[in-house]
């Protein structure tokens, strides 16, 4: 009997799965428990909590946490189209602690992870010196699932927020970045690339895929040298271009809608296409057969594309450029952007960062209210800086294919004249139709 509280009847175990010798000083361990006024019961389940936390290896961890974050953190949703396949922060997270795994995520302490840390070598015998940003990567990534069972931060700290059965695990703020000191990843994230290197990029970036790029796969089944392409001339997301869909492209306004899924909701944002962004579109297949929720740019099966570690091993190879990946075309097409004069908040508007409207005092509903109509037919004209500004850039991309461009400082400075804008016809021209391509635009190219 605990002192204070009615008769407690505890089961040592069961006959003969416990010995009557083993149950006598279980029997006798209990009794000196309670002569010293602790609860058996107390420490019972103290133990049995114990057991449970020792159970629960680094692997079963980030198997509770995967399909929690995975609603509102993309990183952590399955690659690809099948949902067996490993989200993005889950191979990070498994190629750099690889090693930690299968110990009990309470046993594994902060030099445990340093270790890791410091030993991890990319499996990959990619071009560059080290594999700090993996490292990095893999870091930010790992960081939260082990606040969410220790109950940290202010994300977790809340009641129903953490996991279930707080673990006692390491903060990982404390391991050193090894990406903090590393030269290298500094300057890949502020790489533009060259007009010289621009020319060696741009001829294979191409569909059917260029001579050189294939190895079993026929090249009229690889899309992603001319995904990169796409990138390009919209300087887009590489996610944003793999997900993209027929359904996506309204070809009457030239235009894409970019649609997604956020933790504040679905976000979605209508950009304008080129002249060169729209001849893109029409020369693939898919323009003129594929269904609206069929991918613009497919993977050999029809999927959304992926790999693209491969793809750009192989780009990088056939183009002797090194250190550049889809991000970088996207950095580069919005620096020849602004280098050519284009306003910094066009380009911000392109790149699609933001609501458009949040530093215009309007409610953020407004952007639901907000569509695109034709008012040509009551002769409104109308001048969008945006498509513009994607003119322009299809035009810098023309101009350095063709070797038509000066040279500044590395920076495309084009010596042509500029064309001036030409408003939209106050009615709406004539449609006749344009071949091989099944669908009927205006007259004179139209978009």
């Amino acid at each position: 009997r605990v002192p204070g509280r009615k008769s407690t009847v505890l089961t040592i175990g069961r006959y003969p799965e416990v010995s009557l010798k083993e149950a006598r000083k279980t029997a006798e361990k209990m009794r000196a428990e309670l002569r010293e006024g602790k609860d058996p019961l107390a420490s019972r389940r103290q133990a049995q909590q114990e057991a449970a936390e020792l159970a629960v290896i680094l692997r079963d961890l980030l198997d509770e946490y995967e399909p929690l974050a995975a609603k509102t953190v993309k990183t952590w949703r399955p690659r690809g189209k099948s949902q067996t396949n490993k989200s993005d922060a889950r191979a990070r997270i498994d190629l750099v602690f690889a090693s930690l795994l299968d110990i009990p995520a309470v046993k594994l302490s902060e030099q445990d992870f340093a270790k890791a840390v410091a030993s991890y070598q990319s499996v990959r015998n990619r071009e560059k010196d080290t594999a700090n940003g993996q490292v990095s990567r893999a870091l930010a990534m790992l960081s939260p699932v082990l606040n969410w069972a220790a109950h940290r931060t202010a994300k977790f700290e809340k009641i129903g927020a953490g996991r279930a059965v707080k673990l006692d695990v390491v903060d990982l703020k404390r391991i050193h970045d090894p990406s903090q000191n590393d030269e290298t990843i500094i300057r890949v994230r502020e790489r533009v690339l060259s007009v010289a290197e621009l020319k060696k990029v741009l001829p294979l970036l191409v569909w059917p895929a260029p001579v050189g790029y294939c190895n079993a796969t026929p090249p009229e089944n690889e899309y992603q040298p001319l995904a990169l392409r796409f990138t390009l001339l919209t300087i887009s997301r590489r996610s944003e271009v793999s997900e993209a869909k027929w359904g996506d492209i309204d070809r009457d306004a030239c235009s894409w809608t970019k649609r997604g899924k956020h933790k504040g909701g679905d976000r979605w944002v209508t950009i304008p296409l080129s002249v060169g962004a729209m001849k893109l579109l029409r020369s693939i297949p898919g323009w003129k057969y594929a269904a609206k929720d069929d991918y613009i740019l497919p993977n050999s099966k029809g999927g959304e594309l992926g790999n693209w570690g491969r793809c750009m091993e192989r780009l990088r190879a056939l183009a002797g450029v090194r250190d550049w990946t889809p991000h970088e075309l996207r950095r580069t097409g919005a620096s020849y952007l602004r280098e050519e004069g284009c306003a910094a908040e066009i380009v911000d508007a392109i790149l699609c960062h933001k609501n458009p409207f949040a530093n215009q005092q309007v409610s953020g509903a407004l952007r639901a209210y907000l569509h695109g109509v034709d008012l040509a037919e009551i002769g409104t004209e109308k001048k969008d800086p945006l498509r513009e500004a994607a003119g322009q850039l299809a035009d810098i991309v023309a101009k350095v294919e063709v070797n038509r461009a000066g040279f500044a400082g590395g920076v495309v400075s084009l010596v042509t004249r500029r064309r001036p804008a030409v408003p939209e016809p106050r009615s709406r021209p004539p449609r006749l139709p344009q071949a091989g391509c099944g669908r009927w635009v205006p007259a004179g190219g139209g978009c």
